[in-house]
């Protein structure tokens, strides 16, 4: 190679090197340029205000100091609030999208948050909301304009009022809100299809189960203790369920065909005005709880699948003539014979007829 080639080759190389550099401290510009929109800053603010951050069990870097000040804080500058690989970095229990640039999840569980909840509607692009098991009050929040939302969890907390609308949630997938005081009816969950856990126990809610055929993905619905009336729900076509606990409420009518709910696994209604006969049981069922009924009839078979000594039949006015199918419900009530739950020398229909089941 001769020199003015050598040198031409440098110059390539210089050149090359330059830009390498230049476009790698444009893109680290870039990086670090990005930042959530204000008005996303503004409801995590706006959150740590209504919930009395400064008490918060952690509030790590939400705060120019450490630990953050009770009162008056001064938060930190805009672009902190994402994690961003650093050992540390970021405010405690936010989570943003990969490009720093949209609030994704608020995670503040177990917290110590007191207060009450401020409106989310500016956090559209929230994905995770959970705030459980601190001691909020007030109602909850309106969720209509979180369409991106895949999780929610308030659960025990003594939150007050009803719940929102779920209308356009089309990815939720968990609507956790179990031990709260809530009033009111359980909203709709028509067009919720991606909708795998759905638990509002222990509240004050009222009116009838919602529709519920056709959910494909449900695994896990719980409404147990509350004050629930009206039929339990057509179950076609819940191919994944696996947990139905609609125990101590106040419902009545028929219980619906159980047999094609090949997945399930416990199914709790005891406690209710139910009347007719039992049906027929998936064959995989694991627990059945169906005393403090009206149920009549006979009993069914019962699946062999049924853990021994966990089930229940009574108190019901069942049909108590020797059935083939007498054995399989002595072991899974552990009982024999198992109409003498829950005591030897007393039957189902004796507990009924003594006003055991009144409501």
């Amino acid at each position: 190679m001769g020199l003015r080639a050598e040198r031409g080759a440098w110059r390539a190389l210089r050149s090359a090197v330059c830009w390498t550099v230049v476009i790698a401290c444009c893109l680290r510009a870039s990086s670090s340029a990005a930042a959530i929109p204000d008005s996303e800053r503004q409801a995590l603010i706006a959150i740590y205000e209504a919930t009395h951050g400064g008490t918060w069990g952690l509030n790590t870097n939400w705060c120019t100091t450490s630990p953050c000040p009770l009162e008056a804080p001064t938060f930190a500058p805009p672009g902190s609030e994402c994690f961003t690989g650093e050992p540390g970095d970021g405010w405690f229990g936010v989570e943003c999208n990969r490009d720093r640039t949209h609030v994704v999840s608020v995670a503040l569980g177990a917290n110590h948050l007191t207060g009450s909840l401020p409106p989310l509607a500016a956090l559209a692009a929230l994905k995770n909301f959970e705030v459980g098991n601190n001691d909020l009050s007030g109602t909850l929040p309106d969720l209509s304009a979180l369409a991106s939302l895949q999780s929610f969890s308030v659960v025990a907390e003594p939150l007050k009022k009803t719940i929102p609308s779920l209308a356009g949630l089309s990815a939720l997938h968990a609507f956790l809100a179990s031990d709260n005081e809530l009033t009111g009816t359980i909203p709709s969950l028509d067009g919720l299809d991606a909708l795998t856990a759905f638990d509002v126990r222990a509240n004050r809610l009222s009116g009838p189960i919602p529709e519920l055929r056709d959910h494909h993905a449900l695994v896990n619905f719980t409404v147990l203790g509350n004050a629930l009336t009206g039929p339990i729900p057509d179950l076609s076509g819940l191919d994944s369920l696996k947990y139905f606990y609609v125990n101590r409420n106040r419902l009545s009518g028929p219980i619906p065909p159980l047999a094609a709910l090949s997945t399930l696994n416990m199914f709790l209604v005891s406690e209710n005005m139910l009347t007719g006969p039992i049906p027929e049981l998936p064959s995989g069922v694991l627990v059945v709880y169906f005393g403090n009924n009206r149920l009549s009839g006979p009993v069914p078979a019962a699946p062999s699948s049924l853990w021994a000594n966990q089930s229940r039949l009574c108190p019901n006015p069942l049909d108590l003539s020797a059935s083939a199918n007498d054995a399989g419900w002595n072991v899974a009530t552990g009982h024999a014979p198992w109409w003498a739950d829950p005591s030897a020398g007393v039957t189902c229909d004796d507990l009924f007829r003594s006003g055991f089941n009144e409501q």
